[in-house]
C-alpha cells in the first residue's frame, strides 16, 4: 500500500535534458508542515517552480506514521542495511531519500524548531549510516532548508546549525537555506522572496 497518496509531484525537465539517456536531477522536498495550503507549502511550490530541469517530488510528512528514533541500535549493528527496525511510513521514505540527488527539508518554525514530523524524519535518517562505515547512503547528498516563520529569521538559527552539523558528520553537502520571515502568502510572493527562491534553486542545482 502506498502511504503517500497525496504527494505533489511535478517534472521540470525542459532545458537540461541533452538526450534520452541524460540524467535528470532528482530533488525531493520533505515538508513537515501540517497545512498543505499554508505558507510553507506555498514556499515550496514556488521553489519547485524554480527548479527547471529537475524531477521534483514533494512528500508531506504530517499525517504519516513516523516515530522518532528509538536508539535501539539495530541499524548500527549492520543488520538493517540502510533500513530502520521500526516498521512505519518511514520505510518508503528511505528509498526516496537515497534515490534523490538533492533534498530540501521544509518546515514552519515552531518554538525555535522543526515540526515534530520533520524532527522524526531527521532522526530516523541515522539508519542510512553505520559507524563502522560499512555504508553511508547520506554521503554526497545535497541538503537544503526552507523555512517560514512568524518572526524574524534568527528563530531558525539553531535549526540551520543542527543540519550543518548533520551534513558535516554524514559527509553530505549543505546547500543553503531560504527563510521567509513574518510569513504570509503575500510575503512569499513579494519580488524579494521570489528572487530569493530563484537564487536558492540555482545554488541547489549548481554544477550538477
Amino acid at each position: 500500500m502506498d502511504p503517500l497518496p497525496a504527494n505533489r509531484r511535478s517534472e521540470y525537465i525542459w532545458g537540461r535534458q541533452s538526450g534520452p539517456s541524460a540524467h535528470i536531477m532528482k530533488v525531493t522536498i520533505f515538508n513537515g508542515t501540517p497545512r498543505r495550503n499554508g505558507n510553507t507549502a506555498e514556499l515550496t511550490k514556488c521553489i519547485a517552480e524554480c527548479l527547471r530541469g529537475c524531477d521534483v517530488e514533494e512528500v508531506f510528512l504530517d499525517g504519516l506514521s513516523l516515530s522518532g528514533c528509538k536508539n535501539c541500535g539495530a541499524c548500527q549493528k549492520g543488520a538493517m542495511e540502510g533500513r530502520c527496525s521500526v516498521e512505519d511510513d518511514m520505510i518508503p521514505l528511505y528509498e526516496k531519500f537515497v534515490e534523490s540527488d538533492a533534498i530540501i527539508l521544509a518546515s514552519p518554525v515552531y518554538m525555535w524548531s522543526f515540526t515534530a514530523p520533520a524532527v522524526a524524519f531527521l532522526t530516523r535518517l541515522h539508519a542510512l549510516y553505520t559507524e563502522d562505515h560499512s555504508h553511508n547512503f547520506i554521503e554526497g547528498k545535497r541538503i537544503a532548508l526552507a523555512f517560514t516563520m512568524g518572526d524574524d529569521e534568527f528563530v531558525a538559527a539553531q535549526m540551520v546549525n543542527s543540519v550543518m552539523f548533520f551534513c558535516e558528520y554524514f559527509k553530505a553537502e549543505y546547500a543553503g537555506t531560504m527563510c521567509v520571515p513574518f510569513a504570509s502568502k503575500d510575503q512569499i510572493h513579494r519580488h524579494l522572496y521570489q528572487e530569493k527562491a530563484k537564487d536558492f534553486a540555482a545554488a541547489l542545482i549548481a554544477s550538477f
